[in-house]
């Protein structure tokens, strides 16, 4: 009932710009890191010397490593996840026309997408998917079979590093933290499993989850400090 009276209070279009106007604008610029990186030199072999020293064997090979459909069909669910973290908390709060904390979390995620599109383009990295893809011999599984789809579809050339994946869906995690801590609570296993996921799919070294974990964090802490009486209070 609460939902129904907060859909009749928004008019439809209100809604749906306000949930879908983010990912839209973050659709853009990664065409545009695309059309830009295409033909460019990657650095993929400058961050696999580095991840080697740190942490040993490639951390793109944990699937073959640790071959298992269960496990796989988990963790790729949590990738796919990402679409519904993109949207869901938009949605809710422009249902329940809490605008300020949807510019809070609007905030931190353009902070989050603009750092991580130039980094894109001054260092672009294609990670493991383009260098050494997990085939289906290695994880038979539909749901591995549908990112890979996705990301054939949707992602662009030198935007490995650091993992937007990650950075986003964590900034999106500590606003609702702030702004929906139901939400948050639901979404923070899933965060965790997407993360787990972007290595064990091979579709991301693990440098570039650790890169784009720190990045998260720092961009809500900034967009705070650019803010700081932003902050909405927790919500249901």
């Amino acid at each position: 009932m609460q939902i129904m009276r907060a859909v009749r209070a928004s008019r439809p279009w209100q809604v749906a710009v306000a949930t879908l106007l983010p990912a839209l604008i973050q659709a853009g610029l990664y065409a545009l890191v695309g059309a830009v990186n295409a033909r460019r030199v990657m650095h993929d072999d400058a961050l696999l010397r580095v991840e080697s020293s740190w942490f040993g064997d490639p951390s793109h090979a944990w699937a073959r490593q640790w071959p298992d459909t269960a496990v796989s069909t988990v963790l790729h669910a949590c990738y796919l996840a990402y679409y519904a973290i993109l949207l869901v908390p938009y949605a809710r709060l422009a249902l329940r026309q809490e605008m300020s904390a949807w510019r809070v979390t609007f905030r931190a995620h353009m902070i989050t997408l603009l750092i991580g599109v130039v980094i894109f383009l001054l260092w672009p990295v294609e990670g493991p998917r383009f260098r050494a893809p997990i085939g289906g011999d290695v994880l038979p599984d539909a749901a591995h079979r549908v990112t890979n789809t996705l990301l054939a579809t949707f992602s662009a050339r030198g935007t490995a590093f650091p993992s937007s994946h990650v950075s986003i869906a964590v900034a999106h995690l500590l606003v609702a933290w702030t702004t929906q801590r139901v939400l948050a609570l639901v979404m923070a296993p899933v965060v965790l499993g997407l993360a787990i996921g972007a290595v064990y799919g091979g579709f991301h070294y693990l440098s570039d989850v650790l890169a784009g974990a720190l990045l998260g964090v720092l961009c809500v802490l900034l967009s705070r400090r650019i803010s700081p009486g932003a902050a909405a209070p927790a919500a249901t």
